[in-house]
């Protein structure tokens, strides 16, 4: 107590009692005296001004300009590497998220998807706004009569199946069915 009494009485003298000093002086207790403990923190208000104002100070090699500042690297759009050898499917969903794997099955308005991360998950169509398929799809439009088999982008919400050489066009809600085109009994199980 008698230290504490001695520190309010020099800062009494000194002329500058708050009760920021005080509390933190009390807090200290006996290892720092009160004149080191303003002399820090006058030492960490110097500091903490000048990194301030490093930070909003324009550099004179750089001319201020009136463009937008670059945007970060994550920032904005992503888009998915070009088709590769391995052949995934990639999925955009309205959070803007991306999803690779492979399609399992489009119907009902439901699209099934398998990722090795995920496994097999089912998303709404109205939740996925793009697509983009390396591997080769049936493409069953509304009419019941039309299908394509080939890669499919989506985007937009129009469709482009490139059939051979050739790319058809139709817009998202005459797609009614995507099936994988390979022949294998597991696919029967999902279509």
């Amino acid at each position: 107590m008698k230290i504490q009494q001695d520190r309010r009485k020099s800062a009494e003298e000194a002329g500058s009692v708050d009760r920021c000093s005080w509390l933190l002086a009390s807090l200290v207790g006996p290892f720092v005296s009160f004149s080191t403990l303003r002399r820090s923190m006058v030492l960490c208000a110097i500091i903490g001004i000048s990194l301030w104002l490093s930070a909003n100070t324009v550099s004179a090699e750089t001319p201020p300009s009136d463009e937008a500042p670059a945007q970060p690297r994550w920032a904005g759009s992503w888009d998915p590497p070009e088709p590769n050898a391995r052949g995934w499917d990639w999925v955009r969903l309205k959070s803007d998220e991306w999803v690779k794997g492979e399609i399992v099955v489009l119907r009902d308005f439901d699209l099934k998807f398998e990722s090795d991360k995920f496994g097999i998950v089912k998303l709404d169509w109205e939740d996925v706004t793009e697509i983009l398929t390396e591997r080769v799809y049936i493409f069953v439009l509304r009419d019941l009569r039309t299908s394509y088999v080939g890669t499919m982008v989506m985007r937009d919400d129009r469709v482009s199946v490139k059939v051979g050489g050739r790319i058809e066009t139709f817009d998202r809600s005459q797609l009614l069915a995507i099936t994988p085109s390979t022949r294998r009994e597991i696919n029967l199980w999902f279509a």
